[in-house]
């Protein structure tokens, strides 16, 4: 399996996926799914190196994003697969 940075032409399978699992559980804790421009926001707030990166793979995506915003939380991730 190859897995690698995050290209914008992978953005609507992405947000495929997501939204598929908004609409039929429970596992994101959002009600709604995510509009192409929500999409967009979220996928730019990730950069190619460093901690916080988007990662995509044949058949799935991650991210790991800040854990909280607080200063003591800088080296501390939220991972989704």
């Amino acid at each position: 399996m190859t897995i690698r940075s995050f290209q914008p032409g992978d953005l609507p399978q992405i947000t495929a996926i997501y939204n598929h699992y908004v609409e039929h559980s429970h596992v994101t804790f959002d009600v709604a799914p995510r509009s192409e421009a929500e999409a967009t926001a979220w996928a730019q707030k990730y950069a190619d190196t460093g901690a916080n990166r988007l990662l995509v793979a044949a058949a799935a995506y991650a991210s790991s994003q800040p854990y909280r915003p607080k200063t003591a939380y800088a080296t501390s991730v939220e991972l989704s697969l």
